[in-house]
């Protein structure tokens, strides 16, 4: 999770934006009510509160929702949409295609430290393969320095994503 300073801005795409907007209305909205009506029940069954287990877990449930409501609240206020920028250079917004002598052709969408989920073909813009490939153009030759080794990347093609039409769609 992106830890944003006072004023900072946190880079994302609009489809991670507005990802986010609707996990913190179902979250402010559906799960605060179901949080709520399982701190009655379990207040319900009275007895010393110290005891009430399922009391005990609801506030820890109530806890940790207040908690993730405020992370959410913090992250889409300092949130700053970046599209495409629409020339044919690789950044954000953009799908890459990309192609390299030991995983052969890869495609990846180039989005946001908080959007990144490499295992679904989305990779942060501050990452190492997206930090080598931001403002680069089809057809140019990128090394990569990684943890283990330099890696040559061929960059194929570079594309707008349009939204809604990532390669990892929202839940």
């Amino acid at each position: 999770m992106i830890t944003a300073r006072a004023g900072a801005d946190v880079l994302m795409t609009r489809e991670g934006y507005d990802r986010l907007r609707r996990e913190l209305e179902a979250l402010t909205t559906t799960a605060r009510s179901d949080v709520a009506e399982r701190l009655r029940a379990a207040r319900d069954h009275g007895g010393n509160p110290a005891e009430n287990g399922e009391l005990m877990d609801a506030i820890d449930e109530q806890s940790l929702l207040e908690q993730r409501i405020s992370a959410l609240e913090t992250r889409l206020a300092s949130a700053r949409v970046v599209a495409a920028a629409g020339d044919g250079t690789a950044g954000m917004g953009t799908r890459v295609r990309l192609r390299s002598r030991t995983a052969g052709i890869v495609e990846y969408e180039l989005v946001g430290a908080g959007e990144a989920d490499p295992g679904g073909g989305r990779i942060s813009i501050d990452s190492p393969v997206g930090r080598a490939i931001a403002g680069r153009r089809p057809g140019e030759t990128i090394e990569v320095e990684t943890p283990r080794r330099v890696r040559r990347l061929e960059l194929l093609s570079v594309e707008p994503v349009e939204t809604g039409a990532g390669l990892a769609q929202a839940a």
